[in-house]
């Protein structure tokens, strides 16, 4: 049995700590993100893996290790890559607002607000222009708004992938016959001494 601390899904949840401090760095370059993102996915399990060892927490430590490797880079990586490359793009572009999202661009959101605000005022009487008046009054906070819409989607997609490796954690030890099962005959094993 394997802990849950060494269990796919909680040794991905720390890989992706690390990861995420490493991938605004490589914002404008996501080939090297990619090579970079596996560098450290091998770091991690190497040290997931001797840890296990030194620890001696798991049965058969070389068959986990294994699966732990196959599955971060076959399952895990690839889709990481994915959601943190577009992730820095979001990032890059404003989350959609441009050059709106840096701070000469949020001072022109203010400018343009009160303008809207005077505008508005003189038409308040208006029914049609109240939801227009609230809208004007939001605009110097919509990219704060954006970006926390979009890092809460990037966190439930990173949440949805763990939730995927815990799946295939729990098929990969569904499967696992124990020490004493003959694989060929699905039966136990008679003992030598019989």
């Amino acid at each position: 049995m394997v802990p849950s601390d060494y269990r796919l899904p909680n040794v991905a949840n720390g890989l992706i700590a690390r990861l995420e401090g490493t991938r605004r760095s490589y914002a404008d370059d996501p080939q090297g993100a990619e090579a970079e993102f596996s560098r450290i996915a091998e770091a991690h399990l190497t040290a997931a893996v001797a840890e296990m060892e030194d620890l001696g927490v798991v049965d058969a430590v070389q068959e986990h290790g294994e699966f732990l490797r196959s599955e971060i880079h076959q399952t895990f990586l690839p889709r990481y890559r994915r959601l943190a490359i577009d992730m820095n793009r979001r990032e890059n572009q404003g989350f959609g607002l441009g050059p709106f999202a840096e701070p000469a661009g949020r001072a022109a959101l203010v400018v343009a607000a009160l303008l809207g605000f005077v505008v508005f005022l003189r038409l308040i009487y208006l029914p049609w222009a109240w939801p227009l008046f609230l809208i004007d009054l939001s605009l110097p906070v919509w990219p704060d708004i954006l970006r926390t819409l979009y890092r809460r989607r990037y966190a439930t997609q990173l949440q949805e992938v763990l939730d995927d490796l815990g799946a295939v954690q729990e098929q990969a030890t569904a499967y696992a016959l124990p020490a004493d099962v003959d694989p060929q005959r699905s039966r136990p094993r008679q003992s030598e001494a019989q």
